[in-house]
């Protein structure tokens, strides 16, 4: 590819394109590849949502990264602060209280769509040879995500929440951490988005090196 001049006929200044080719070594080769890439096309809703689950299932990440890295800002990992620490924030913060509904709302539906991503996957039986690193990638991610889904419900530190957390445990034999267990759950949900991303990479890299299993 031909570098065009730094200031083509002596005026103005190189385009935004211009400018990062020249720093990055962007080529046509990157511009044909990510920039240029040819999708199927789509008709209608019922086809969008069929064919587009994993999308749908990576935008809400991105949408529960974002958010939750605003919380980030205000929340106080303490069992007499944590709560109010979100209340001060709704109260004080313009729009604190919509980003935390989004980041509520994005935690209940990112399992259900990972969920119905996976039973599609399963039931085309996309997950044969060679996709089972694929399979098992998006297994941990759901995993991952539901991980996130209980230790961001105990946040909050209400009583409801430790004790269905407590009904859980003693289900599964397990002693109950109590309001101790605050940091743990807020350690939990501040490192599985690291796991989530790593798998993320992983499960992107395969798909876009094998191709998607037809008729997924």
């Amino acid at each position: 590819m031909t570098r065009p001049p730094a200031n083509p006929g002596g005026r103005g200044r190189p385009g935004p394109w211009v400018w990062l080719e020249r720093r990055l070594g962007l080529g046509e080769a990157f511009r044909q590849r990510y920039l240029e890439r040819q999708v199927p096309a789509l008709r209608g809703w019922p086809q969008y949502f069929h064919r587009c689950l994993g999308g749908l299932s990576l935008l809400l990440l991105v949408v529960q990264l974002l958010t939750g890295l605003f919380l980030l800002l205000h929340y106080r990992p303490e069992p007499g602060q944590a709560l109010a620490s979100l209340m001060r924030m709704e109260a004080q913060v313009w729009g604190g209280w919509a980003l935390r509904r989004a980041h509520a709302v994005g935690g209940n539906l990112l399992p259900w769509l990972v969920s119905l991503h996976m039973l599609k996957v399963l039931w085309r039986g996309a997950f044969h040879d060679p996709r089972e690193l694929n399979w098992l990638s998006g297994a941990l991610l759901w995993l991952a995500s539901l991980a996130m889904l209980v230790s961001g419900g105990l946040l909050p530190a209400t009583q409801g929440a430790w004790r269905g957390l407590a009904t859980l445990c003693q289900a599964l034999g397990l002693d109950p951490p109590g309001l101790e267990g605050l940091g743990l759950a807020h350690g939990l949900h501040l490192g599985l988005p690291w796991l989530m991303l790593l798998a993320l990479w992983a499960h992107l890299a395969m798909v876009r090196r094998l191709g998607l299993a037809e008729p997924l």
